[in-house]
């Protein structure tokens, strides 16, 4: 049958459910209203500590890891999956940190994620320009997702550059290089240790191209520590 809502069930109560004056209660009809019923009731949260194909409404605790597989698709309708302990795989991306919780909304033919508190484990890929920032290891790097908003932390240890050449150098991620794929501007604070500063900022729309300003004072930078904080919309 379908699921509906409050006020349809109200409605398709009273017109089964009628004065039965002249045998006007039918049992398919009764059958029907009562299979409505069962279908728009909100499920208990479902325990999952295995493999599991979501049901369009119900609520999942994740206890142990598990992969989601999509229900056949309705429009505005999806699931949630709480994570409690262990990986929880949902549209093909994993979320292992406890407390995440996603809901997962086919809309406008598109399965999407709208995870809260989401914080993976995060090793993207990094390009330098090779010339003047030529070695730039990334020791630490954290992200979270809130909404549409994604939050990252990024820490370089033994940075090498040589800001002698006049000309700008830069780090970079790739968009694809993040668990959900940004879609705008990153905006980015943060500056090499050294004790002249260098001046960075974001370029670039969805991946995160960290540009160093060239500084007034020539100079190379010996192994030093770069800590960036950033964000962007998703």
């Amino acid at each position: 049958m379908s699921q509906k809502t409050i006020a349809q069930l109200k409605t398709d109560s009273n017109n089964t459910y009628t004065d039965n004056t002249a045998g006007d209660i039918a049992p398919s009809g009764v059958r029907t209203l009562n299979t409505d019923w069962l279908d728009s009731v909100k499920p208990l949260e479902v325990i999952v500590s295995a493999n599991k194909t979501a049901i369009l409404g119900e609520s999942y605790v994740v206890v142990a890891s598990a992969t989601f597989t999509d229900p056949t698709p309705v429009e505005g309708k999806g699931y949630t999956v709480f994570v409690r302990n262990g990986t929880a795989t949902v549209g093909g991306v994993d979320y292992d940190k406890a407390g995440t919780i996603i809901n997962r909304i086919y809309h406008s033919g598109i399965w999407a994620n709208y995870p809260i508190n989401f914080s993976p484990t995060w090793t993207p890929a990094i390009t330098l320009d090779g010339t003047v920032v030529t070695v730039a290891p990334l020791t630490t790097a954290t992200i979270a997702y809130n909404g549409n908003t994604c939050f990252y932390s990024l820490k370089f240890e033994g940075v090498e550059a040589d800001f002698t050449l006049g000309q700008e150098g830069f780090i970079q991620i790739a968009d694809t290089e993040f668990p959900i794929t940004p879609t705008a501007t990153h905006i980015v604070a943060g500056q090499l240790y050294i004790p002249n500063p260098i001046g960075i900022k974001a370029v670039g729309s969805t991946s995160l191209k960290i540009l160093f300003n060239d500084p007034t004072t020539a100079i190379t930078v010996t192994p030093t520590e770069l800590s960036i904080v950033g964000q962007c919309q998703i």
